[in-house]
This record gives C-alpha cells, sequence and structure tokens, in this order.
C-alpha cells in the first residue's frame, strides 16, 4: 500500500523496494520517449526556422533550450538509474531499515521529473508560438 504526503517538493511515497524500482521503470520509460519529442522538436526547428527572414536570437534560444532539456533529461535518467541499482539490491533482501532512504531518494526523482515536465512544456510553448508567427509570414508570402 502506497502512502502519499504532501511535501514542499510534491509527493512523499512509502512504497515497498518492488514498487520503487517500478515506478522508476515508469519514468525511465517516459522520459526515453521525451527524448524522443525533444529531437522531432529540434528537427522541426531545423524545418521551418532556416530562412534568412527569421529570428535567428529567437532560433538560437529555443535551440538552447531543447539542449538544456537534453542535458537535463540525461541527469535525471543517470540518476534514476544509480537509484534502480541501489534498489535492485535490495529486492533480494529485507532491507527494512533503508525503506525511508529509498523513499525520500525516489520523492525527490520524482520532483525532478515534474520539473522537467514543467520546463519542457514551457519550452514547446514557446516553439508553437514561434511556429505561428512563421506559419503566418508563410501565409502572407503566398497572398502577394
Amino acid at each position: 500500500m502506497e502512502t502519499k504526503i504532501h511535501s514542499s517538493a510534491g509527493f512523499f511515497h512509502e512504497c515497498s523496494a518492488e514498487e520503487l524500482y517500478v515506478l522508476t521503470r515508469h519514468w525511465m520509460s517516459d522520459l526515453n520517449f521525451f527524448e524522443l519529442e525533444i529531437a522531432y522538436f529540434r528537427s522541426l526547428i531545423n524545418l521551418f526556422f532556416q530562412n534568412e527572414g527569421n529570428d535567428q536570437n529567437r532560433i538560437e534560444v529555443m535551440q538552447m533550450n531543447f539542449d538544456d532539456l537534453l542535458k537535463r533529461k540525461t541527469l535525471i535518467s543517470n540518476n534514476i538509474l544509480l537509484h534502480q541499482n541501489e534498489i535492485s539490491l535490495l529486492l533480494d533482501k529485507a532491507h527494512d531499515d533503508k525503506k525511508m532512504y529509498f523513499n525520500i531518494i525516489q520523492s525527490r526523482l520524482e520532483s525532478e521529473i515534474f520539473d522537467f515536465i514543467k520546463r519542457f512544456r514551457s519550452v514547446k510553448k514557446d516553439f508553437f508560438e514561434a511556429t505561428k508567427h512563421v506559419h503566418a509570414a508563410i501565409e502572407k508570402a503566398v497572398e502577394v
């Protein structure tokens, strides 16, 4: 049974080692999908924003934001993998004395993932706003 207690970092979990491990596998799957999504958005930048008439500063900012997201994703993934390795050592043994420690680490990682997702949504929103301007410019050029 899982108990969630609100904390400043999000939620505090009290889960078994098995539950923590399964949750980290779901997180890794999500982060791998986010990496694919970031690559897709970066390819769209190259496709839609390489005309000389586009604001190069805005393009560079978008590229830097996606680069930053990839770095953050890699850091979080590495932290999750370390956490998974520690948890896997417990799966074969009864270490109730370390259960609280792993739950605290799990909560911190979850907070990092939530922060990553918030930032990713913000970067995507900026990207969508930029594509509106490009689309409007294309429509205007077609009308002429």
